[in-house]
């Protein structure tokens, strides 16, 4: 009986929801996607670099705040705070040169 109850139990559990954070980091003064600029998420570990198009994707990410940060040698720092619940959120990340 008990274990009757404990699958039925589980079976009514939803499976929690993630979502995606995608984006582009551009050059704030000409709007140009920048190149192999470094963008991580926190928490979390994820990193990575953008592509030729300053595109950026982060999958699988329980819901929750989350800091977006880039950087890239020439630029200043940048980051900005999203909030993914279950969905997915797209951002763009200007950066201004030193």
């Amino acid at each position: 009986m008990i274990i009757a109850v404990v699958i039925l139990w589980q079976g009514c559990t939803k499976p929690e929801k993630t979502g995606t954070i995608y984006g582009t980091v551009i050059d704030q003064a000409t709007g140009e996607p920048i190149e192999n600029a470094y963008v991580s998420i926190y928490p979390g570990t994820q990193s990575l670099q953008t592509g030729y198009d300053g595109k950026f994707v982060f999958t699988d990410l329980p819901s929750r705040q989350y800091m977006v940060s880039c950087e890239k040698t020439g630029y200043i720092f940048n980051h900005m705070t999203v909030i993914v619940e279950g969905n997915s959120v797209s951002i763009v990340l200007p950066m201004r040169k030193n």
